[in-house]
């Protein structure tokens, strides 16, 4: 029976360790690295009549996102889903045809756009 026991404890334990080391989503900016302020630093597309179609800034909360763009701007209420190194971002809990972000490195992303705009973290 103590061997029964020991054993489960160590099942359990390397359970725990197992879910503390899987990447589980937690609300901080580690576990979504979109969160924070971003400015556009380059497009790999730029149209005839030299439009790169891409924001201007964006900030991005647990909660919301606000996009710059020709001096305006907009704020929604979005949900975050990370998958490997993208972000998708989206106002439907189902994530239907939600733009999404690959995160090029901790100081970069580029968007989901025909302009392949790429953004810098401030």
């Amino acid at each position: 029976m103590r061997k029964f026991i020991l054993g489960l404890a160590v099942i359990l334990a390397g359970g725990l360790l197992f879910t503390a080391c899987s990447g589980k989503p937690h609300a901080s900016r580690a576990a979504n690295p979109l969160i924070g302020s971003w400015k556009f630093s380059k497009a790999d597309y730029v149209d005839g009549d030299g439009n790169t179609h891409c924001y201007t800034g964006m900030d991005f909360t647990a909660t919301a996102q606000t996009m710059y763009i020709a001096g305006q701007q907009g704020t929604t209420q979005v949900l975050y889903k990370v998958v490997g190194n993208k972000v998708y971002v989206s106002s439907d809990p189902s994530f239907y045809d939600a733009p999404d972000y690959i995160i090029v490195d901790a100081n970069t992303i580029e968007g989901d756009t025909s302009g392949e705009c790429y953004y810098t973290r401030q």
